[in-house]
Protein backbone atom coordinates (compact mmCIF):
# COMPACT_ATOMS: atom_id res chain seq x y z
CA UNK A 1 0.00 0.00 0.00
CA UNK A 2 1.23 3.33 -0.59
CA UNK A 3 1.51 6.03 2.22
CA UNK A 4 0.92 8.95 0.50
CA UNK A 5 -2.87 10.51 0.13
CA UNK A 6 -4.42 9.31 -3.32
CA UNK A 7 -4.92 13.09 -4.04
CA UNK A 8 -1.25 13.24 -3.01
CA UNK A 9 -0.58 10.62 -5.14
CA UNK A 10 -2.48 12.01 -8.52
CA UNK A 11 -0.90 15.60 -7.64
CA UNK A 12 2.61 14.24 -8.23
CA UNK A 13 1.75 12.13 -11.46
CA UNK A 14 0.28 15.69 -13.05
CA UNK A 15 2.90 17.82 -12.01
CA UNK A 16 5.63 14.91 -13.55
CA UNK A 17 3.16 15.59 -16.50
CA UNK A 18 3.36 19.11 -17.23
CA UNK A 19 7.11 18.85 -16.81
CA UNK A 20 7.41 16.46 -19.42
CA UNK A 21 5.00 18.29 -22.23
CA UNK A 22 7.46 21.55 -20.87
CA UNK A 23 10.45 19.78 -22.23
CA UNK A 24 8.65 18.98 -25.01
CA UNK A 25 7.52 22.30 -26.02
CA UNK A 26 10.94 23.75 -25.14
CA UNK A 27 12.46 21.34 -27.99
CA UNK A 28 10.10 21.49 -30.21
CA UNK A 29 9.00 24.54 -33.29
CA UNK A 30 6.44 26.99 -32.00
CA UNK A 31 4.02 26.16 -35.07
CA UNK A 32 4.18 22.28 -33.43
CA UNK A 33 3.20 23.51 -30.70
CA UNK A 34 -0.65 22.34 -29.47
CA UNK A 35 -0.17 24.39 -25.93
CA UNK A 36 0.59 27.86 -28.00
CA UNK A 37 -0.49 29.72 -30.58
CA UNK A 38 1.74 30.18 -33.38
CA UNK A 39 3.97 33.70 -33.06
CA UNK A 40 4.59 36.17 -35.96
CA UNK A 41 6.65 39.09 -36.54
CA UNK A 42 6.84 41.42 -38.99
CA UNK A 43 8.59 44.01 -40.59
CA UNK A 44 7.25 47.55 -39.92
CA UNK A 45 8.58 50.76 -40.97
CA UNK A 46 10.86 52.80 -38.06
CA UNK A 47 12.19 56.29 -38.96
CA UNK A 48 14.50 55.39 -35.45
CA UNK A 49 16.26 52.32 -36.89
CA UNK A 50 19.12 52.42 -39.05
CA UNK A 51 17.76 50.01 -41.43
CA UNK A 52 14.19 52.74 -41.68
CA UNK A 53 12.82 49.52 -40.87
CA UNK A 54 12.31 47.09 -37.33
CA UNK A 55 10.81 43.54 -36.73
CA UNK A 56 7.56 44.01 -34.48
CA UNK A 57 6.21 40.63 -32.82
CA UNK A 58 5.44 38.21 -31.59
CA UNK A 59 2.10 38.48 -32.41
CA UNK A 60 -0.44 36.16 -32.85
CA UNK A 61 -2.28 35.16 -36.29
CA UNK A 62 -5.50 36.84 -35.04
CA UNK A 63 -3.65 40.24 -34.66
CA UNK A 64 -1.73 39.87 -37.60
CA UNK A 65 -5.16 39.20 -39.34
CA UNK A 66 -6.21 42.32 -37.63
CA UNK A 67 -3.59 44.34 -38.69
CA UNK A 68 -4.69 42.90 -42.45
CA UNK A 69 -7.70 43.88 -42.05
CA UNK A 70 -6.61 47.61 -41.70
CA UNK A 71 -4.52 48.15 -43.92
CA UNK A 72 -1.40 48.07 -41.96
CA UNK A 73 0.43 45.00 -42.97
CA UNK A 74 -0.19 44.35 -47.15
CA UNK A 75 0.69 41.06 -48.81
CA UNK A 76 4.02 42.18 -49.68
CA UNK A 77 4.88 43.31 -46.09
CA UNK A 78 7.71 40.50 -44.93
CA UNK A 79 7.04 38.22 -41.99
CA UNK A 80 8.23 35.08 -39.87
CA UNK A 81 7.37 32.61 -38.14
CA UNK A 82 9.36 29.77 -35.90
CA UNK A 83 9.97 27.32 -38.57
CA UNK A 84 10.30 29.05 -41.46
CA UNK A 85 13.71 29.54 -43.23
CA UNK A 86 13.43 33.37 -44.25
CA UNK A 87 11.32 35.99 -44.09
CA UNK A 88 8.18 35.59 -46.47
CA UNK A 89 5.42 38.09 -48.13
CA UNK A 90 2.63 37.79 -45.79
CA UNK A 91 0.28 37.57 -48.94
CA UNK A 92 2.31 33.96 -49.44
CA UNK A 93 1.45 32.59 -46.51
CA UNK A 94 -1.55 29.60 -45.77
CA UNK A 95 -2.83 31.78 -43.21
CA UNK A 96 -2.79 34.83 -44.55
CA UNK A 97 -3.32 34.58 -48.46
CA UNK A 98 -6.97 34.43 -48.35
CA UNK A 99 -6.81 38.09 -47.20
CA UNK A 100 -4.94 39.03 -50.52
CA UNK A 101 -6.42 37.05 -53.13
CA UNK A 102 -8.27 39.10 -55.78
CA UNK A 103 -12.38 39.02 -55.36
CA UNK A 104 -14.17 36.48 -57.73
CA UNK A 105 -15.18 37.39 -61.57
CA UNK A 106 -18.52 38.94 -61.66
CA UNK A 107 -21.15 36.41 -63.55
CA UNK A 108 -21.42 36.46 -66.88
Amino acid sequence: MHDKHPVALVSASIVGHVGHLAQVVQGAPAWRSTLQPRQWWYVAPSPRSPEGTSAEGPWTRQHLQQAIEGGVIEGTRLVWSPGMDTWQPAGQQDEFAFYFAPPPLPAA
